[in-house]
């Protein structure tokens, strides 16, 4: 789960395993994990990521949900270290290119 943060809002760790259908519906930030294996990751090569709802449903459905979304990517780049080149929020996926750095 994230951590109270100084406005006593939530924080998030969002991971390449956090579902983008659990940010749509979420007012706080908080961990969640897919059940699959971790991917390959290679340090300095752009990887796409591309997040779906469940059955292609919506996962955004207002402007708040959007800004959220976006400040759990802020945070998750920061803490991963890596770079995010562009990104795509569509009402029921989510394109990302990030290149991850040699630091973790």
């Amino acid at each position: 789960m994230g951590s109270i943060g100084e406005w006593g809002q939530r924080t998030i760790s969002l991971t390449a395993e956090t579902p983008v259908s659990r940010v749509g519906w979420l007012h706080s930030c908080e961990t969640f994990s897919m059940a699959r294996s971790p991917r390959i990751t290679i340090p300095t090569l752009p990887h796409h990521i591309l997040q779906r709802g469940n059955n292609r449903q919506a996962v955004f459905f207002d402007d708040d949900d959007y800004r959220l979304y976006l400040e759990c990517l802020r945070q998750a780049k920061e803490k991963c270290s890596c770079r995010i080149y562009a990104y795509v929020l569509m009402t029921n996926h989510v394109h990302v290119l990030v290149e991850p750095t040699n630091d973790k």
